[in-house]
């Protein structure tokens, strides 16, 4: 199973403000539905919070450290292993000879949460915002020593999209 961190910063590193995006891309949050239909996410409980409900398509896993946390419809995880057993858990309950992409658990947030799981991400896709933003939450810090961008796409500013945007993926070596 992949686990793949998907994440959209400012040039800066910037991916929040006062517990929500500081920008809105419709582009963006298509792409961030595209890649992970179908799989599981795990992400922490602000994060949770912040989008309040289990998204359509996708197993909900929330990695807290409280053991008396419930939610209706999302599985919640105690550790790190714990949420990546249940990622597998999903893939095998899902699984499909006509699956076009390897069961992949996605790393939705936040900042805490990606940090977790900076170091057992097989992939990394990074959408940058040609812009600098105020917020209150960064992504890690992560060195690209070991890793190799394979996409790159270029979105422009539109209607729908406040700033341009740059979406990369890169792959473990």
């Amino acid at each position: 199973m992949n686990i793949a961190i998907i994440v959209a910063t400012d040039r800066q590193g910037v991916i929040g403000r006062n517990g929500s995006l500081p920008w809105h891309s419709r582009s963006d949050l298509q792409r961030f539905k595209r890649l992970t239909m179908g799989h599981a996410m795990v992400m922490g409980r602000k994060t949770y919070d912040s989008i309040g409900r289990p998204l359509p398509g996708r197993r909900t896993i929330v990695l807290s450290r409280s053991t008396e946390l419930e939610i209706p419809s999302v599985w919640v995880a105690n550790s790190v292993e714990q949420a990546i057993e249940l990622g597998r858990r999903h893939a095998a309950e899902s699984s499909s000879t006509e699956e076009p992409h390897p069961p992949t658990l996605f790393v939705v947030g936040g900042a805490e949460i990606y940090g977790l799981f900076l170091d057992r991400a097989t992939e990394l896709h990074l959408t940058t915002v040609e812009a600098s933003v105020e917020g209150d939450t960064w992504f890690p810090s992560w060195d690209l020593a070991g890793w190799h961008c394979v996409d790159e796409e270029r979105c422009p500013v539109s209607e729908h999209d406040q700033f341009a945007t740059i979406y990369r993926k890169w792959v473990r070596d």
